[in-house]
């Protein structure tokens, strides 16, 4: 079974996001910082879930739109979106870490 990036669960009263931190993605981030100070690693970590989270969210409010849409193709095309939102995030952290890493340092 394939490990998904996020998984929104909802009753009654709350809304609750499942983050996996253990992708391809953040673990090369990862891995290429792990050299850095402890704060910037938390920082990167930080960073990756409260945008994954906000953007599950997003995806999973507009399940209003795939009304005659199979549950199978929405939880797909979910997943796909979520993975190249996941590398995304990535990707601004990489090209920006110098940035992030200096305002954490002073």
């Amino acid at each position: 079974m394939k490990k998904k990036v996020s998984k929104v669960i909802k009753t009654n009263n709350e809304i609750s996001v499942y983050i996996s931190i253990s992708n391809e993605n953040l673990d090369n981030i990862l891995r290429e910082n792990k050299k850095r100070k402890q704060e910037f690693i938390e920082f990167i970590k930080n960073f990756y879930i409260e945008n994954i989270c906000f953007y599950s969210i997003l995806l999973d409010l507009e399940n209003i739109l795939f009304e005659n849409i199979s549950e199978e193709k929405i939880e797909d095309f979910k997943e796909s979106v979520l993975k190249t939102y996941s590398k995304s995030i990535c990707n601004i952290i990489d090209e920006y870490k110098n940035i992030f890493s200096t305002e954490l340092e002073n």
